[in-house]
């Protein structure tokens, strides 16, 4: 069973992508900001991210980038309601695997977790 951290800001949001990434047999952990997320990385297995871009605090930009220079081959998803081209193309340089919008279909995170998982 592979594990997905959902690293999300928004309670609500981070439970129904945890229900649905759950549903689907996945071990699921939950930070709300990039602190939490740092320390769940630490301290746990995480086979792959789902990160939002705008929290508080640490951007998920700098999340992201931290992520990369400690985690390299940790693939990380962007879900996020921000959709600026500014992001996206800064998300894809520091190496998002894939920038999947909000609101999204739930098939979209299925397959792009699996596929993440199986590169």
């Amino acid at each position: 069973m592979a594990n997905v951290l959902v690293v999300e800001d928004d309670t609500g949001m981070a439970r129904i992508l945890s229900d649905i990434l759950r549903a689907e047999k996945y071990g699921v952990r939950i930070a709300y900001d990039g602190a939490g997320a740092f320390k769940t990385l630490e301290k746990e297995k995480v086979d792959i991210v789902l990160l939002d871009i705008r929290m508080p605090g640490m951007d998920g930009l700098d999340v992201l980038k931290n992520i990369k220079q400690r985690w390299q081959h940790l693939p990380v998803i962007i879900v996020s309601g921000s959709v600026g081209i500014d992001s996206l193309e800064e998300a894809k340089k520091l190496g998002a695997l894939k920038y999947i919008t909000k609101p999204f279909q739930i098939d979209e995170i299925l397959v792009s977790v699996k596929n993440a998982l199986n590169a």
